[in-house]
């Protein structure tokens, strides 16, 4: 079965979160070359994104977003995959200073 947009979507928000406040920590600071206020930007937008779309909206709510694109397979299909390359670049830029899993 495939994995919801929902899932993925909360998932990200959570994984950017994440990446955000390991700012915070100097140690990962001086390793990253990310800068703490671009990656808050991007969380920001992110959840803006999701919440305009009703990405984070799970089923069977008509407003969430796998409900309004299950006639379109192939673009929930698409949206599913840069939802988890987001997720996959999240993961590699919190790595290797720290190693987490989504709580």
């Amino acid at each position: 079965m495939q994995r919801s947009l929902a899932s993925a979507s909360i998932d990200c928000a959570k994984l950017l979160a994440r990446l955000a406040s390991l700012h915070g920590d100097a140690q990962y600071s001086q390793r990253s070359a990310l800068q703490a206020n671009h990656l808050e930007d991007q969380s920001a937008r992110f959840q803006v994104w999701a919440g305009n779309l009703g990405a984070f909206q799970r089923l069977p709510a008509s407003a969430s977003l796998d409900y309004r694109l299950r006639g379109s397979p192939k673009i929930a299909i698409q949206i599913l995959e840069l939802l988890q390359d987001l997720e996959e670049t999240c993961g590699d830029s919190a790595l290797p200073a720290y190693h987490f899993v989504i709580c």
